[in-house]
C-alpha cells in the first residue's frame, strides 16, 4: 500500500479491486461498490 500511496502522491490515479473493506477504510479514496455487475454505491472519502 505504501508504494501505491507514493504513486498516487505523484498525481497518478490508482484503481484497485479488493474484497477487504477494512483496508479501504484506512485510506482516503473514492470507492465504487458493485453488485451483479452494476454500481450500487459511490463513496468519496477525504483526509
Amino acid at each position: 500500500m505504501e508504494v501505491l500511496k507514493k504513486i498516487n502522491a505523484n498525481g497518478k490515479t490508482i484503481i484497485m479491486a479488493t474484497h477487504d473493506y477494512a483496508l479501504l477504510l484506512k485510506y482516503p479514496s473514492k470507492t465504487l461498490k458493485f453488485e451483479d455487475g452494476k454500481v450500487f454505491e459511490v463513496v468519496q472519502k477525504s483526509v
